[in-house]
């Protein structure tokens, strides 16, 4: 990209002047950091940039604000009031994008200010709002001052002159158009102005962390969402005040698609509007039919309260239906946990009854294993004795059966001594 020495400009009504600085940031599902500025940009003589947290400053939310960028630089005791908004911008349709403004008096101790919750991370990178697009997002500041001292302001944007991002743009006095020679922001909302017809993005491949353009601002108001400005030249023209105020013009197409989608999303359920990224657009169709008094009378003041306090309650809402998903989360998980209990609790009484059948016969057992042992003790005791008997008995007969053998040939004699003798007695009787 060629780089270009920077300059703002602004466009001045009456005694306020307006400030347009966009800031494209590339490879964002990549960033590694917790909060990330923006380049620096003048305005009213001072230097600002954007502050965002990509993950959320301690919030599920893309927290964005904007910063005086050289605040350390400033004379002690300095103050700056100023009206702003900041925007992340849809790629895909320009009634997407989100815008919220504020104001505040900027000093050394509040040097920033801005928005925690802009807009939340799961809105941020769904598809169905084109925050995201080819891993960029796109950021937007406006920053309207007061009594802006010109000559000093010419002196300071010519103090620092610094090759960077920032891209000058320049005004086509043949067309009323604005344009830029590269990397323009498309911004197609029914609340531009009608002087500005197109703004052309090219994409780049350039492995940059971030792009940042900076656009004249034709209005000091580029969004029918700046519902606080509307009602603060109602209340002038009530109090018969002049007013700047001027209805923009909006076309017959315009008008029937802003009827269109409050249609299409009235007859949704809020958290489906949400949910599919769609509460952008119903803002803005809301907005749009506020302005063409598109309302009976009798709703108007209840239409305009709605969507003032729109995104705060569209922001209380998905907190309380988390909160309520995760009480039903904790009262279903309580629940599972009592019928688990309740199961158990009708498992265990067979189990344990089965458990005092097999302990009482394991008792059985274990009495009639000791009466065996007692038994068996007492046969082994009976067995000993009679081995013991019996191996006497079995010496004795030995030793009986070697005796007996010394004493045959004591018997044989005795025999035949006995045979003699009654052989002579036999004989005596004889004769």
């Amino acid at each position: 990209m060629e780089e270009k020495a920077s300059s703002v400009e602004c466009h001045s009504v009456g005694d306020s002047s307006c400030w347009r600085f966009t800031w494209t940031i590339v490879n964002f599902s990549k960033l590694k950091v917790s909060k990330l500025y923006s380049d620096d940009f003048y305005a009213g003589g001072y230097k600002w940039r954007i502050l965002i947290f990509p993950e959320g400053n301690n919030v599920d939310y893309l927290s964005m604000y904007l910063d005086v960028a050289d605040a350390e630089n400033l004379p002690s005791g300095w103050s700056k009031y100023a009206q702003f908004s900041l925007s992340v911008i849809s790629q895909t349709c320009g009634l997407n994008s989100v815008k919220k403004e504020t104001q505040h008096v900027f000093n050394a101790k509040e040097r920033d200010w801005g928005f925690t919750s802009f807009i939340s991370l799961t809105e941020l990178h769904s598809s169905a709002g084109g925050f995201i697009l080819q891993d960029k997002c796109i950021v937007e500041a406006e920053v309207t001052l007061k009594g802006v001292d010109k000559q000093e302001l010419k002196r300071r944007e010519e103090v620092e002159e610094r090759p960077d991002t920032v891209i000058k743009a320049e005004h086509d006095s043949s067309s009323n158009s604005l344009h830029s020679d590269e990397n323009l922001v498309p911004r197609s909302t029914a609340l531009e102005n009608k002087d500005v017809e197109t703004l052309k993005m090219e994409d780049t491949q350039e492995e940059t962390i971030t792009e940042t353009t900076v656009v004249e601002a034709k209005t000091s108001s580029s969004s029918f969402a700046e519902i606080d400005n509307l009602f603060s030249d109602i209340q002038n023209l009530l109090d018969g005040k002049s007013t700047s105020f001027q209805p923009p013009q909006l076309t017959n197409e315009e008008i029937a698609n802003a009827k269109e989608t409050f249609r299409q999303c009235i007859n949704m359920k809020l958290a489906n509007v949400i949910e599919s990224g769609r509460a952008p657009e119903f803002k803005n169709s809301l907005s749009i039919m506020l302005t063409v008094n598109a309302f009976p009378n009798d709703v108007v003041h209840e239409m305009t309260k709605f969507l003032v306090n729109f995104d705060r309650r569209r922001e209380l809402y998905m907190s309380a239906q988390q909160d309520l998903r995760e009480a039903k989360e904790k009262q279903n998980s309580v629940s599972k946990l009592k019928t688990t209990l309740k199961d158990l609790s009708l498992e265990f009484v067979p189990i344990r009854n089965r458990a005092n059948e097999v302990d009482q016969e394991v008792a059985r057992l274990e009495r009639r294993l000791a009466e065996r042992k007692e038994e068996k003790a007492q046969l082994k005791h009976g067995l000993e004795d009679l081995v013991g008997r019996a191996s006497t008995s079995r010496q004795a007969l030995i030793d009986a059966e070697q005796e007996m053998k010394l004493f045959l040939h004591k018997k044989e004699e005795a025999e035949g001594m006995v045979a003699d003798i009654e052989r002579l007695w036999e004989s005596l009787k004889k004769n």
